[in-house]
């Protein structure tokens, strides 16, 4: 896949584009070289990883050097254990970046995880993302409900 820069079909910035997971992806066989590339080209001030476990290394690679180079940029990551998901991506203190990855604990789908959603887009942080969920729903009911899903 050429550079989307030099490419006579100009992509299209807002489209969505999905790679189904699979057990191993040949990163530098067809299709997937060529979203990964386009991925890795584009320069983003927000990204959603939605029940992304942060594993394949190429892809870390491509969002941890967006978050070092855009100043501002924000990773959401909305998983059931988005904690742990957040350490496959390694120190992110030590790479100052982690105020800007926000965890969005839920499954996809449930109300509270589209109302922390709509917080996380409008926030520049992860302590302002945390001041504004307690501020709504307060911290024990935040966590409460969370844990409460999980159990059967």
């Amino acid at each position: 896949m050429e550079d989307p820069e030099k490419s006579e079909i100009p992509p299209k910035i807002q489209e969505k584009m999905i790679i189904y997971p699979t057990d191993e992806k040949p990163i530098l066989r067809s299709p997937y070289y060529g979203f990964y590339d386009t991925f890795r080209l584009q320069r983003w001030n927000k990204l959603t990883a939605i029940g992304y476990s942060l594993r394949d290394e190429p892809v870390n690679i491509a969002i941890l050097d967006n978050l070092a180079q855009i100043e501002h940029s924000i990773l959401i990551v909305v998983n059931p254990g988005p904690e742990e998901a957040i350490q496959n991506l390694g120190d992110l203190a030590q790479q100052r970046i982690d105020e800007r990855v926000i965890p969005v604990k839920g499954y996809f789908g449930d109300e509270k995880v589209f109302q922390q959603l709509e917080i996380a887009l409008k926030v520049e942080s992860k302590r302002r993302f945390y001041k504004r969920v307690v501020e709504i729903e307060g911290i024990e009911n935040y966590w409460k409900s969370i844990d409460e899903k999980k159990s059967p």
